[in-house]
């Protein structure tokens, strides 16, 4: 969770009950996807 309040991704509404309020959750889950590394090898193979 530190990590997500270090990056502006969350706030801490009420530390008493650990509530957090979201405040960037598209721009989150983009780097989220941006962060998956797919390699070359795999990239062209079919699931049987």
């Amino acid at each position: 969770m530190s990590d997500l309040v270090k990056d502006k991704f969350i706030d801490i509404e009420d530390p008493n009950f650990q509530r957090y309020k979201v405040l960037a959750s598209f721009k989150y889950l983009e780097q989220i996807v941006m962060t998956i590394n797919i390699s070359e090898e795999i990239k062209n193979e079919i699931p049987e």
